[in-house]
């Protein structure tokens, strides 16, 4: 087995697939990865090869790339079997399952299956619903490992404000069925699924009290008085949702706690209970302080926290005082905070599993444990009221999730900060050459459940171990000595004298390291990546030889000199993501500026080719102007420059002769692109004389219907009057 380096460490490669042209969403992707510091590299697919590129086996993939998988049930059914797949599940649909679990199973990386609007032209109600009917089916039979995430992009409309969706011109002519705000929702929706599987992970939303859970001042009123209107209901909703999804909810507020508690014990029609959050801090300290304190609480780093407050000058000082605390810009008036939410990415959770639903109660019993501890007399005596018991057998198929999302998630006690793909586990598990080794704690207090790992590959005389993992919740009660224990134990009853760990400093696994040089008796040469230690001397390892520093937990949160940890986990998110998260917010809300700043990116927005522009001189050039300027992301173009000199390509060119029909009403064959240059002054003069042909026509049209309304001897009349006219001249 052949050890990754992390997802999201340096550029990915991206492969987009769809059963529709996806090119704009491939644009949009692109633009979101430059914007979150990443010149992504795109496979180049070709329209119509979804299911061949699927059955690839022989190309090589990567942990760290990204399959995008776009289809809408339409495509998958033949035209004339789309009417009467109400009462089965259509072959293709199955086939396409198949061949989607097949892909995931031996291709590795991370895949976003994504089912997009059926197009609704020639498509009857009854169809409609029976296309939903297959989409369940797929997205019921989807492969259930971690790795993959199933996004429904049929209910975009709200979120993103869109009004049209389709484009039946297009999709008509070369199958680009949607417009382009619609490709721009499916482009964003999909990073933003990306962005929260392999960005920062956000572990810790802290909100304030009065105003932002309740309108009205606790200290000043009767519980019964302050206002809980709908959209303060919707936000404890709304939190009560991100718990479930795994994400811990803590409370700061500048209060007396006697006046808060008494809230939540009063009112019925509050959706939160005291005990929903794992943590408070309640007092008239300064809300930085009480952030910085609920970090070291929870030994969670203050890059992976949220601050909820509706006062600006309360989050201006936050920002101010702890820049890596992610602070929404709440809007002024509660009524918008539902739009403005839904849009922040840094909430998104798009894959939970058993563990995190389990957190809030998890990081509970941790409280009663540092309660315990703080009053032993000793480590040993708190290690003995606690009972611990610590078991390391071999991981089975059933614990892929698990160990995919420790790998993934935890960054402080991992030995090399190495992420590995879903299908490197399952290879290692099914292996005779090594095997996953997963490590479940419990004491007196509850079940900790899986909370650490080791991937072990064996040779004739010694282990190596590749990845060594410990959640930060059992962390400094001797777990990890008793793991580095029983493996040596294990190797021990094997004949095998020595173990291999690979060890490499990350800037955020500064716990994991010192584990080690405390267990050496030289420094470890972390330059070569691996420390190596006697078997017989971890057989007899015990807490004593390697006791955590008093601190180390709390330094693990804001770093050794206080400060906060730099952004991303092992470092390999860039600076400053969290303002990037923030941007994206104000962004998504203009999405047809959205959709031209992706377009002007890369080599699709090229400056003109003349260095003296010509400007419009009639009316229809000016408006052939401005479409030229929305698709092509730029106005650097003159009306004799040609349509794909100046950054314009054959799907764009599609998107054209669309916009020509909508602004002008004319239908301008696709021949057109072959035989004229595309220019503003060519495309203005076909359409001008496209007006006048249609003018004549219709005045030709009423001088024969006027015609046709005359009797014979009218005409005979007219006709008469008419040469006796031209004699008359001649």
């Amino acid at each position: 087995m052949e050890y990754k380096s992390g997802s999201f460490s340096t550029d990915p490669r991206v492969e987009v697939l769809a059963t529709f042209v996806a090119d704009p969403v491939v644009a949009i992707l692109r633009y979101w990865f430059h914007e979150f510091g990443y010149e992504a590299e795109f496979l180049p697919t070709s329209y119509g090869q979804l299911f061949p590129r699927l059955l690839i086996r022989n190309e090589p993939f990567q942990a760290s790339d990204i399959h995008v998988v776009l289809f809408a049930v339409r495509d998958l059914i033949p035209q004339g079997e789309r009417a009467n797949v109400a009462e089965h599940i259509h072959p293709n649909v199955v086939e396409f399952v198949n061949v989607l679990t097949s892909g995931v199973a031996t291709r590795g990386g991370i895949w976003i299956v994504v089912r997009c609007l059926d197009p609704v032209a020639h498509i009857s109600e009854e169809a409609l619903e029976a296309f939903n009917q297959q989409a369940e089916y797929i997205a019921a039979h989807l492969p259930t490992l971690a790795q993959t995430t199933y996004l429904d992009a049929t209910n975009l409309g709200a979120t993103y404000q869109i009004a049209s969706f389709f484009d039946d011109h297009t999709d008509e002519r070369a199958h680009i069925p949607y417009t382009d705000a619609y490709y721009t929702a499916i482009g964003t929706s999909v990073f933003r699924a990306i962005r929260s599987r392999l960005g920062q992970v956000y572990k810790l939303i802290v909100t304030d009290c009065d105003g932002t859970l309740w309108d009205g001042v606790c200290g000043e009123m009767e519980p019964e008085q302050l206002s809980i209107l709908p959209h303060f209901k919707w936000l404890h909703a709304w939190l009560q949702q991100k718990k479930m999804a795994g994400m811990l909810l803590a409370i700061c507020s500048r209060n007396n706690a006697d006046d808060v508690e008494a809230v939540f014990a009063q009112r019925n029609d509050l959706d939160l209970a005291l005990t929903d959050f794992t943590a408070h801090r309640i007092n008239w300290k300064e809300k930085a302080e009480n952030i910085q304190d609920l970090a070291r609480e929870l030994k969670i780093a203050l890059d992976s926290i949220i601050f909820l407050d509706n006062d600006p000058v309360q989050r201006n000082k936050v920002r101010a005082t702890l820049p890596h605390v992610l602070v929404p810009e709440l809007p002024a008036e509660p009524i918008a905070w539902p739009s403005y939410l839904e849009q922040v990415w840094a909430f998104d959770t798009f894959w939970v599993t058993e563990e995190g639903r389990r957190r809030t109660s998890l990081y509970r019993e941790h409280a009663d444990r540092e309660h315990v501890r703080s009053r032993s007399s000793s480590f040993a005596e708190f290690l003995k009221e606690l009972g611990l018991q610590v078991s390391m057998t071999p991981a089975t198929e059933k614990d892929i999730p698990r160990l995919f999302e420790l790998v993934n998630r935890v960054t402080q006690f991992n030995a090399n900060g190495i992420r590995i793909k879903e299908s490197d586990i399952a290879e290692l598990i099914l292996t005779e050459q090594g095997e996953w080794l997963a490590v479940r704690v419990e004491d007196r207090f509850g079940n900790y459940g899986l909370v650490g790992a080791m991937a072990c590959r064996y040779e004739t005389d010694c282990w190596t171990i590749g990845s060594l993992l410990l959640s930060c919740r059992a962390l400094g009660r001797g777990v990890e000595h008793q793991m580095v224990r029983l493996l040596g134990q294990r190797a021990l009853s094997k004949s095998i004298g020595t173990l291999r760990f690979e060890v490499a400093q990350t800037s955020r696994n500064s716990p994991a390291v010192e584990f080690f040089k405390r267990l050496s008796l030289s420094e470890p040469d972390l330059h070569a990546g691996w420390f190596q230690l006697d078997a017989v001397r971890a057989a007899s390892l015990s807490h004593d030889d390697a006791l955590p520093t008093p601190d180390s937990a709390d330094q693990s949160a804001t770093g050794a000199d206080g400060h906060p940890r730099p952004n991303g986990p092992m470092g390999s998110i860039p600076q400053g993501e969290s303002e990037r998260i923030l941007a994206a917010t104000i962004s998504v809300q203009d999405i047809p500026a959205l959709y031209r700043k992706a377009q002007s990116l890369g080599d699709r927005a090229q400056p003109g080719i003349n260095s003296a522009h010509i400007a419009p001189h009639t009316e229809t050039e000016q408006r052939m102007m401005a479409i030229f300027q929305d698709l092509l992301g730029h106005d650097h173009i003159g009306v004799d420059e040609e349509f794909f000199d100046v950054g314009g390509h054959s799907l764009l060119a599609m998107r054209l002769l669309s916009r020509i029909k909508d602004a002008f009403d004319v239908d301008l064959p696709i021949r057109l692109m072959f035989m004229q240059r595309l220019t503003i002054a060519n495309l203005a003069g076909i359409v001008e004389t496209s007006f006048t042909t249609e003018e004549n026509t219709a005045e030709i049209d009423t001088i024969k219907h006027t015609l046709d309304s005359f009797s014979d001897k009218e005409l005979a009349e007219l006709f008469g009057n008419l040469e006796a006219h031209e004699d008359s001249q001649g």
